[in-house]
This record gives C-alpha cells, structure tokens and sequence, in this order.
C-alpha cells in the first residue's frame, strides 16, 4: 500500500508519512516498504497510512486537473474527506487521522478488546432485534449501516461470538468478523472521544468549499457545522453510509464517482445499495497506474 508513491518520490506522500509516524512515534515508511509487519492492523499505523495514501492519489488527481463536486468518505475515509473538501490541509488531516488511531487503539485496550463483524443477507431491522433479544444491547451495537442487506456490529469478543453462533443459524445469514482490532463506531471508545475534544480545538476546521456529505447525518454539511464535534463523535457512533450513498445520489445523479484510496469496497457498495444506474460510472484509484487511467477516462468524456 502506497510503495508505488515511494518509489516515485511522491514529495506529499513523504511528508504525510512523515507527519504521521511524527504523532504515532512509529516509522510508517518501515511498513509501507514491508520491513515492518508486527503490529500493522493497529489504527495508530493503519489511520495515517491509509490517509497519507489516499491523499496523495487524491492530490495526484489534483494536479492533473480533476475537479470535484463533492466529497465522502465511510469512518476513516470521511477524515480523509476534510481535506478533500477543505475543512483541514492534508498534513492536519494525517494528523487528526493518527492521532484518532492512537486514541481507538487506547479505547480498545481499556475494554479488553473487542472487534467487528459483517452482518450479510439480513435486514438491519433483523440485526437490531436480534441484539436486543440476546442480550447483548451493553456490549454489541450497530456500527455501520452499509446497505439493505449489509450491516456491521461492533462490540466485545464475547458478544459477537453469541451474535454469530446465534444469528447465523436462526437467519441463515452469514456473520464474518472483520480484520480491525477494536470495536470501533460504540460506547467503548468513549474515552478517546473526549481525549479527541481536548486536542482537536489545537486545529483549525475551516468551511467546506465543496459539497460535504457526512457519516453521520447523511446530509451536506452546513457551513456552521462543528467538525470537531462531528469527528469526535463518529468515534462513537454509527456510520449511515446506506443513506450516504443515497443523498450522493439524489443531488448528483449522472455522475462520475471516484473511490480514492486502498481497495474497491465503497464501489462495491454502491451496486449493493442498487445504485449504479442512478450515476453515470464508478472509477477506482488505488495506484499511480490508476490515477492516469482515470484521468484519461474523465479527458475522452469532456
């Protein structure tokens, strides 16, 4: 992730790596080159890696004159999102990013770990009984509301094991733990909220200067929005990135959506939440290759 930024001697990649493992006292260079594995699902490494990555695509895209309209961004990305639209510079966006990781990764060692799991080819509506029915409403939540039939729980090791011995058999849905190392988006993490509150009034949050469509209202952010507040409390609450997808949609209908950043899975929830044929294509950019392809699709259409 992020070695093909390295090799070209991306000058922003470096410097938000370099911001990043400045906050996380941690050598991010070491994992992106892979001399370092121990300890990379970690949020203190993965939160400012992911962004540092995201960013310079993003930035790459930029420089050869790709405008955007508006941005989102599902948990982690909508921190990558700030600066997408203006709210932070990248390097106090890696900045926030490695500092939130520090404070999950705090939050889950305080509860005795923990993680998440995907809930699929059930109704959210299934989900949220069946956790109220077992019990287990202390110590599991919703975290994210992916799409109809895509829901991910979040709490103790022990929950989500009743939930998945449970569910799965009574709903003949398929319940999958999720590689993280904590219970992200719930109470747990309370603690790094607050922590979050204290150090966050050090940044400067300016408005957007793009539509900005949040995790957790699923509205555009107003231009009095208090994005400390707002990023402090998606530590602990769920993200609504069905409805996200949804508002996207509806105020930019024949649109090119771009998923910048690691992996393909934010496309592949626009076509689970059946929305590929309200917007006009879905492109991905995960590497310099890509970028340039990209770039040459958007040039052919104007």
């Amino acid at each position: 992730m992020g070695h093909d930024l390295l090799e070209s001697n991306d000058s922003l990649f470096a410097e938000l790596l370099a911001v990043g493992s400045d906050r996380a006292q941690l050598d991010l260079t070491s994992y992106v080159t892979g001399k370092v594995t121990e300890g990379f699902i970690r949020s203190a490494v993965l939160q400012p890696l992911i962004t540092a990555v995201s960013l310079s695509y993003w930035n790459r895209l930029r420089q050869e004159g790709v405008v955007f309209d508006a941005v989102l961004g599902h948990s982690l990305g909508e921190i990558t999102a700030l600066a997408g639209c203006g709210i932070l510079d990248p390097v106090d966006t890696v900045d926030v990013a490695a500092y939130r990781g520090i404070q999950m990764d705090l939050g889950a060692e305080a509860c005795g770990g923990g993680g998440m799991a995907v809930v699929l080819f059930s109704e959210e509506v299934h989900v949220a009984e069946a956790i109220s029915a077992y019990g287990l409403q202390d110590s599991l939540y919703i975290a994210n509301y992916n799409a109809p039939n895509q829901t991910v729980i979040s709490g103790t090791n022990e929950s989500l094991a009743h939930f998945e011995s449970r569910f799965s058999q009574e709903y003949r849905s398929k319940v999958q733990r999720i590689d993280v190392a904590g219970p992200w988006h719930t109470p747990f993490i309370a603690a790094g909220r607050e922590n979050y509150l204290a150090w966050a009034v050090k940044k400067t949050f300016s408005n957007p200067n793009i539509d900005f469509i949040m995790n957790g209202t699923a509205e555009c952010a107003g231009k009095d929005e208090n994005f400390i507040a707002r990023t402090a409390d998606q530590l602990v609450k769920p993200v609504f990135w069905s409805k996200s997808l949804q508002k996207t949609a509806e105020l930019y209908s024949e649109s090119i959506i771009i998923e910048v950043g690691p992996g393909k899975i934010l496309s592949g929830l626009i076509r689970a939440n059946k929305l590929q044929k309200k917007i006009s294509a879905i492109e991905s950019v995960s590497s310099l290759e890509s970028v340039a392809s990209v770039v040459q699709i958007l040039r052919r259409q104007h």
